[in-house]
This record gives C-alpha cells, structure tokens and sequence, in this order.
C-alpha cells in the first residue's frame, strides 16, 4: 500500500508540473478556386514560452497553383521576452518581432483613417446539444451544433448581406490531464492576450474565420473583436473540451464589393480579400433547391494531449541561424 501510495504520489507531481503538448490536424478553405491549407500542428506550451511547429500543405486552386512543396513553418513565442519568432529550417533563418507593439507616434494617431464601409447590424448565437456521441483519436466526445447569424449592412447603400456560420463541435469530458493542459493553454492565453491587448486570440480569430470576415468586407476589426468575445462566450457553456471544431460561413444578399472596383482593380487585386471578393461574386447567384456552398470552412481536429518534460531548445532558435530583418 506504501510503494501505492509513493507511486501515485509521483505520477500525480509529474502530471501537475509537466509541460502541455498537443498535436491538431487543420484544414481551411475558401470559395472561389482559392484552394486550401491542410496542416499537422505540434504546439508546445512551458510556462510563458510556446512553439508551434507545422507541416503546411496547399491544395486545389490559387493557392496550390503558387504553393510547391509541404511547408514546415516554425512559430516560438516568448513571452518572457515580448518577441515572435519564425524559423525557415530549410534556409537556417529567422524573423523576429514584437509581441506588444510600440504606441502609435502622435503623427500615426492624427492621421486621417478611412471610414468603414460596412457595419454589423445583427448579431445571435444558438448552441444546441444534439444527443450524439462518439470516440475521435481515443476521446469519448459528445456533439454540440452552435449557429452564428451576422447581419452586415453596406452603409452607403443600406443593402444587406447574411452570414451565418454553423459550428459542429465534438467535445470530451476534462479528466484531470485534460484539466491540467487546458489550465496551462488559459493561462498563456490570458498572458499573451494582456499584451496584444484583446480579448480574442488570434488563433481563435483564424479559427472561426473571423480574418475571412474582415477582409471579405471593410468592417472595424474592434466591432468583430467584441462579437467574436461574445461567441466564445457562448461557447464556454459547452460542456468540456473541443476535439473537433467544424466552421462553415455562408453568405446570402449583396454579392460584393466588385461593384465598386474598376477593370484595372479587377485584374490586378489589391490583396487576397478582394481577389476573395472577386471569386465570390463570379459564383453567381445560388440556383433554386441548392445548398448553399460555404464561402469559409475550417476543420480542426486534436490528435493528441499531453503532459511531458519539454526541452528548452524548442524555445530557442537554433544556433548559426542568421537573422533575415
């Protein structure tokens, strides 16, 4: 019963003062021929430190015209040392910038800003538990369907375009290793947070499509910030952890902002949100009795959770690399 008692005793220190690890499989595509990015994520968490290491594929349109080979694409935060790191292995380089950014020069602060072009007029979350069940990579997982409707008015114009994003989300009962891992995720979370000063994560933003929505349309990134910190507040009534989180973003009214683009712009877009635009609004309208075809999907996936020793070279960039400024 002692030996028991001991062995307990230190696998329970060992899962309370380990390090978080968690591998995620992620897919995002576009309308349009845009293509799409599938990637197999190892993120790291130790303390204020995180790394996240990824293999990038692009498929299928534009973007697996200009992708070439799998990509490995190295992220490190410190937050420790209010820097960002990206590591190219190939090339032995890195780039380095900052957390927190510098407070803009009164210059920046007076300089005259374009108004937005639109505004969200509606906003509603529903979350439903649907009743079903099923085992994803060995997690028990319970079934919730959330439905986000935004309402977006063109404000010269008045016209309006519906979106709605329907999120499937697979969740798993906090045994005390998910516990653990999600307190040290919060807790980082919460850090880095205080020092972009916002409330939602830009991995969240990316994950609910969020960036889709704010260059899809011209629209203040404060005013989609405050909706996304209310749909993860709905969320957070979910109960357990997210293994699978399915987002699909439909669009319905005006067809978009080519109507205002000259044919020089079309040719030549600006940016990926207007070439975005444009290959939206060469969809047409939707043919009578079909199902809508999501203008954003993203598809996440947890393979893995664990708690384990982290080495501090997985903080580090690595020796001899050059800094590429």
């Amino acid at each position: 019963m002692k030996r028991f008692f001991i062995l307990f005793s230190i696998a329970a220190f060992s899962l309370l003062y380990a390090d978080a690890v968690i591998e995620n499989y992620t897919k995002i595509s576009m309308i349009g021929g845009m293509g799409s990015i599938e990637s197999q994520t190892k993120t790291e968490i130790k303390g204020l430190k995180k790394a996240e290491d990824a293999t990038v594929k692009m498929t299928g349109g534009i973007l697996g015209a200009v992708a070439g080979k799998h990509k490995r694409q190295v992220t490190i935060i410190r937050l420790d040392k209010d820097v960002i790191w990206n590591i190219n292995h190939n090339q032995k380089t890195y780039t380095e910038s900052p957390i927190a950014f510098p407070d803009l020069t009164e210059e920046a602060k007076t300089e005259k800003v374009e108004k937005p072009e639109y505004e969200i007029v509606k906003s509603e979350f529903s979350v439903k538990n649907t009743g079903n069940k099923k085992e994803i990579n060995g997690f028990a997982c319970q079934e919730y369907v959330a439905n986000w409707l935004l309402a977006i008015m063109k404000i010269e114009t008045k016209e309006k375009t519906k979106s709605t994003m329907m999120i499937t989300l697979w969740a798993t009962p906090k045994n005390d290793l998910i516990k653990e891992f999600e307190k040290q995720e919060n807790e980082f979370n919460k850090q880095l947070l205080a020092k972009i000063g916002t409330r939602v994560s830009p991995e969240q933003m990316k994950r609910f499509g969020a960036e889709f929505i704010t260059s899809m349309f011209s629209i203040e990134k404060d005013e989609v910030n405050k909706k996304m910190v209310n749909l993860s507040d709905e969320l957070k009534k979910i109960e357990g952890y997210p293994i699978v989180t399915e987002i699909k973003w439909t669009l319905e009214g005006e067809k978009s902002k080519k109507e205002t683009m000259t044919e020089e712009e079309e040719e030549m877009p600006k940016g990926m949100g207007e070439a975005f635009a444009q290959a939206l609004a060469k969809k047409g309208e939707k043919k009578a009795g079909a199902e809508t075809e999501p203008a954003f999907y993203s598809y996440v996936e947890v393979k893995s959770i664990k708690l384990s020793e982290v080495p501090e070279k997985d903080f580090e960039v690595p020796q001899g690399y050059k800094l590429v400024k």
